[in-house]
């Protein structure tokens, strides 16, 4: 990860938000998050959804999905947490 690859994830972020779609990363070493944070990307994206574990990544983003969605439309079980909504 370099400079003009942080630069790409900040384009994408901003897509991604316009879409209301949030981001989170999961095992970022620490020379990417380095990069990460000297070019602001980390305060950007928060802080709070670079999470070290997966079940801590998944908890985070399952928290904000939409569970009527995932209730009524959704026909799939792919993680633990599913089966709380289904």
């Amino acid at each position: 990860m370099d400079i003009s690859g942080a630069d790409e994830l900040l384009d994408l972020l901003d897509e991604l938000k316009a879409r209301k779609i949030e981001m989170a990363f999961l095992y970022v070493h620490l020379p990417v998050k380095k990069v990460l944070e000297n070019t602001g990307f980390l305060d950007r994206v928060g802080r709070d959804r670079v999470k070290e574990k997966m079940g801590d990544a998944i908890a985070y983003l399952f928290e904000r999905l939409d569970h009527d969605y995932c209730r009524n439309v959704c026909p799939y079980k792919l993680f633990h947490e599913c089966s709380t909504v289904k």
